[in-house]
């Protein structure tokens, strides 16, 4: 029985949070026995040898970047700007300074950035998460529309 999806996204989480080398297989299953990562334990070898490759062919296959995702920046940083049409940063209040910057970095001259963020719940600060980068948006970007959402359902 391999493990659920769930628990699998919550694995590819807690390595990218956490993990500087995801290739380090004691690392992760540190992680799954520290976090209760629902596994059936004949199967652990196997997805810890194959989890580092799963997470590269997703990240080329989307031509998409978490800024989560520290054990890739270099990789991030060598790529030209012009290959993104669109940047979308989902969770912005949680962002550092140099993340920030890579996303102003990222936006090339067309400026195609969109982003979703709630001053009011900034978690991330332990991590350098800088609420001012939200504060200071509109500054970075002068032409983007701002839109404001008052109420938020569950």
């Amino acid at each position: 029985n391999y493990p659920k999806r769930a628990s699998m996204r919550k694995l590819v989480g807690l390595c990218k949070s956490t993990l500087s080398d995801v290739n380090n297989k004691q690392e992760i299953i540190a992680l799954i026995d520290r976090y209760n990562v629902e596994m059936d334990s004949n199967h652990v070898d196997e997805i810890v040898e194959q989890l580092p490759i799963v997470m590269e062919k997703c990240k080329s296959n989307l031509d998409v970047i978490d800024f989560d995702d520290m054990p890739w920046l270099p990789v991030v940083l060598n790529m030209k700007c012009e290959k993104f049409d669109y940047l979308f940063v989902d969770e912005f209040q949680d962002t550092n300074y140099a993340q920030n910057e890579l996303a102003i970095m990222l936006s090339g001259d067309d400026r195609n950035i969109t982003v979703v963020a709630d001053d009011d719940q900034s978690i991330y600060r332990f991590r350098g998460a800088a609420v001012s980068n939200v504060l200071q948006f509109k500054k970075n970007f002068p032409d983007a529309k701002i839109v404001t959402l008052s109420y938020h359902r569950v």
